[in-house]
């Protein structure tokens, strides 16, 4: 397949290549294969070929796909034919509330522990990984400066044991400043979604604010939780 042959030309003609740890086959696979089942069985052939050829070429990188923590909660169907493939589970987590009438509301940081424990019991008895973990810090998504600080707290709270034990292969915190407040609008109209609530969550994600470019209180509490890490 052509796939197939792109990856032999990356791992013969790619120099860097041996410094590549980690490939991720699809970004929150849910996303599109939730609404179009019918594509499940081929996606799920295609993955498992693509982490044979990744294997063959280098068994030393781990391969796995990227799934919706909330979606991983509430379609079992889909999470369970990936998690039993590859070699780590990979997730994207912004804790909202998917079942409140309103959409992009963040849930209280006193439910963080539960979703990671949540993460990591359902991995099959593998690693797990987040390419992204963010939270909203605007009252219009039922959040604040401060209730981000707390999530980022509970976040490192709730990773330490797991990072200590090697469960964790790697985290990607979204992210460090906020988006431009022009980006969202554009965004959610390609996607033909209603941006009232998705504007309020994407444009305040960052640990700094975009308009005055100085950090919220998140960000000291992110910064000191590294320095306590790598300690």
């Amino acid at each position: 397949m052509r796939f197939s042959s792109l990856l032999d030309k990356i791992f013969t003609e790619v120099p860097s290549i041996g410094r590549v740890s980690h490939i991720l086959i699809g970004n929150e696979i849910d996303g599109y294969l939730s609404t179009n089942p019918d594509q499940l069985q081929r996606f799920k052939v295609f993955y498992l070929a693509a982490l044979q050829k990744i294997h063959s070429l280098n068994p030393k990188v781990k391969v796995g796909t990227i799934i919706t923590f909330n979606a991983a909660k509430n379609n079992a169907v889909l999470f369970d034919i990936f998690k039993s493939a590859g070699d780590f589970i990979c997730y994207t987590y912004y804790p909202t509330n998917e079942q409140d009438s309103i959409p992009w509301q963040m849930r209280p940081p006193n439910q963080i522990q539960n979703d990671v424990e949540w993460m990591v019991q359902n991995a099959n008895d593998k690693p797990i990984a987040f390419t992204e973990i963010g939270y909203a810090s605007s009252s219009a998504n039922s959040s604040s400066e401060i209730q981000q600080a707390e999530f980022v707290q509970a976040m490192f709270n709730s990773l330490k044991q797991y990072i200590a034990n090697r469960k964790i292969e790697f985290v990607y915190y979204h992210g460090m400043y906020d988006y431009p407040k022009g980006f969202c609008k554009q965004y959610a109209s390609q996607q033909g979604v209603d941006s009232t609530y998705l504007c309020g969550f994407m444009n305040n994600l960052g640990l700094s604010s975009w308009e005055t470019g100085q950090p919220k209180p998140a960000w000291s509490t992110f910064v000191g939780n590294l320095k306590e890490i790598n300690e």
